[in-house]
């Protein structure tokens, strides 16, 4: 049997359980249920005021009903140094030029008019240029062939040898094959010349057991060879085989020949016919720039106009003086941004000190005021506390209800029980 099934148990209507006092002192909540429900327990004081999630809009209580409170006023625009807007007026031939600290007034205009750049005086780029420019490789250097080239960028090898004049001169004092063989018949103390053969082979055959010193000459190629006690060796000046490139010997005619027409200094240098290496083509003529032709080869086309002027909010241009240096004085990440100064928006105000707190001002401005003691002590039948004294006399009144199959043995004055079966 539950609490709602005994009968006859009635609680006076003047019995509450909620204080009449500002139990909530919330300035925000997310429903217009919420809002109400202050009402309801007694939370709200005239010119309370509550902003509401749901709707984004602030209200007042006037002491009957929640009041819409008015939208802020919006953006206003600064009107410090930085922010002020173009004067208005102006005419053909004026610019904005400086007039105080973030404030630009119309002055006349200065020739702004730029000449393409010569070799002694600064400008724009001319199309001519740009266009050379271009058909420029990336790493190009202004490389001259030279007329000539000294011999000491010339790597030799077996087949490609220099010789000094004085080599030269010191080989045009050489002796003669007559003479190297009278020389060295007449140094030589164990020569013993014999009689001369047809051809190498036939040396074997004639002298199959010669001695130290045996010199034969052979007549097919005109050579004097003399036996060292080993083997046959050759001694005259005709021995000596011409220089290969993998043998060393003496120079033939040719190669001299040969040497003798190459320049002092030449170097095996081909300048390259490749794209990039190209030359600029001959030709042109005043207004001709170079274009474009084929991979790395250029040729003299008309010139554009390539002039530009100072760029504004219509047209493209050329960065103004007075823009370079608008931009240098704005701070990496700047923005135009400015705190409003609406309900709403407004900070902390300074000031303040201890048992001070924030108090309604004006709309959405707050100031600092003395705090005010929210101590509630419990209600007695005398006093006023958490609950009234009134209702506390009422609740102490009440009687108290007990339940049970047999009565207690002892209850208060003023109980009342129930038998339960």
């Amino acid at each position: 049997m539950s609490f709602a099934d005994k009968k006859g148990i009635s609680v006076a209507s003047g019995f509450k359980l909620q204080a009449e006092a500002l139990l909530d002192a919330r300035g925000q909540v997310d429903t217009l249920q919420d809002r109400d429900e202050l009402v309801t327990i007694h939370a709200v004081t005239d010119g309370l005021i509550v902003f509401v999630k749901e709707t984004k809009k602030s209200y007042q209580w006037d002491g009957t009903e929640w009041q819409e409170m008015a939208q802020g006023s919006g953006y206003t625009h600064p009107d410090t140094p930085g922010n002020k807007h173009i004067p208005s007026g102006g005419a053909a031939g004026k610019v904005l030029g400086w007039k105080a600290d973030g404030e630009a007034q119309w002055v006349d205009d200065k020739d702004t008019t730029y000449s393409k750049a010569t070799s002694s005086a600064d400008g724009l780029m001319a199309k001519e240029d740009k266009t050379k420019l271009d058909g420029i490789a990336e790493g190009a250097n202004n490389y001259q062939h030279p007329a000539n080239h000294p011999a000491s960028m010339i790597t030799e090898d077996d087949t490609h040898r220099f010789v000094s004049d004085t080599e030269k001169q010191t080989w045009a004092d050489k002796y003669t094959k007559s003479e190297v063989d009278n020389k060295l018949s007449a140094l030589e103390t164990k020569i013993d010349w014999k009689e001369a053969v047809d051809t190498f082979d036939d040396i074997a055959t004639t002298y199959p057991e010669p001695d130290e010193g045996w010199t034969v000459s052979v007549n097919d190629t005109d050579t004097v060879y003399r036996y060292n006690g080993t083997a046959w060796v050759g001694i005259s000046a005709n021995t000596i085989p011409k220089a290969t490139s993998s043998v060393d010997g003496k120079m033939s005619k040719e190669d001299k020949a040969k040497l003798d027409g190459i320049a002092e200094g030449a170097n095996k240098y081909v300048h390259p016919d490749t794209a990039g290496n190209k030359h600029i083509p001959s030709g042109g003529s005043a207004g001709k720039v170079l274009g474009w032709k084929s991979d790395g080869e250029a040729q003299w086309v008309d010139d554009k106009n390539t002039t530009y002027s100072p760029a504004t909010e219509e047209t493209a241009g050329l960065m103004s003086a007075e823009d370079k240096t608008k931009l240098d004085g704005i701070a990496e990440g700047a923005n135009n941004y400015q705190h409003p100064d609406t309900a709403g928006n407004k900070h902390i105000p300074s000031g303040g000190a201890a048992g001070k707190v924030l108090g309604w001002k004006s709309n959405g401005e707050a100031q600092w005021v003395d705090d005010k003691d929210t101590t509630y002590s419990k209600a007695t039948t005398s006093a006023d506390g958490l609950m009234s004294k009134e209702d506390k006399a009422r609740l102490d009144a009440m009687p108290t209800v007990t339940f049970g199959a047999e009565y207690p043995a002892d209850a208060p004055a003023n109980s009342i029980h129930f038998l339960t079966e």
